[in-house]
């Protein structure tokens, strides 16, 4: 969208987690439809509002919240969802999903792992020891 409407290439990176259809526009026919469709205007106006909500929620996550306690409650989240005692999930992963590098990820996730006593890293996955411990390690790490 950001390359739509400004003409400049913008590099883009998705995950997604069920399938998905993608449709390519061309410049000229998107913004045609901008200028004289008064409903595919609104569309993408509710699209961007929808994106400019999603980027202050992140800016606010990542200016109020420590990254300690952003892994801890990513973890918790991802194994309360799960029905499995281990995630099969990288530290990449981890550091992308929180916008972070892999490096800091790892070593916030051993100190989870020493201090916590709730979780126990292995290669390309994370056992549960304690849903509860990293719940209250989660709540703790946010001060």
């Amino acid at each position: 969208m950001t390359s739509l409407l400004d003409g400049v290439d913008y590099r883009a990176e998705a995950i997604t987690e069920t399938a998905i259809k993608g449709v390519n526009i061309p410049s000229e026919q998107f913004h045609y439809a901008l200028d004289n469709s008064r409903a595919y205007r609104r569309y993408v106006f509710n699209i961007m509002a929808k994106l400019l909500r999603t980027f202050c929620e992140l800016v606010e996550e990542v200016r109020f919240r420590r990254l300690d306690n952003r892994v801890a409650c990513l973890l918790y989240q991802l194994f309360s969802k799960s029905t499995e005692q281990a995630l099969e999930i990288t530290h990449q992963d981890l550091a992308q999903e929180l916008g972070s590098s892999r490096e800091v990820v790892s070593r916030l996730l051993k100190d989870i792992e020493k201090k916590g006593d709730c979780i126990v890293l292995h290669r390309g996955r994370i056992e549960l020891l304690s849903l509860d411990k990293l719940g209250q390690y989660a709540r703790t790490s946010s001060g």
